[in-house]
């Protein structure tokens, strides 16, 4: 997030063992391991609201840390 790069990237993925629908409770296959080390690379910190990505906290804290720099 220093703005020292000039990348993006749109990735849509999907693990059919891995919804909701069939652990009712939030998927942590592959996908989520991949989510969890771009976000740690893109922030440099890993935080336990990234766990949970569509949590008002987990959406708070980025939009501070994109303030912040």
């Amino acid at each position: 997030m220093e703005g020292t790069k000039d990348t993006e990237i749109a990735r849509g993925a999907y693990q059919s063992h891995h919804t909701w629908a069939r652990k009712q409770s939030y998927p942590h296959g592959h996908i989520h391991g991949y989510r969890m080390l771009l976000w740690a690379k893109h922030t440099s910190t890993i935080e336990e609201c990234f766990l949970q990505p569509e949590s008002l906290e987990c959406v708070r804290r980025i939009n501070k840390m994109a303030e912040c720099n």
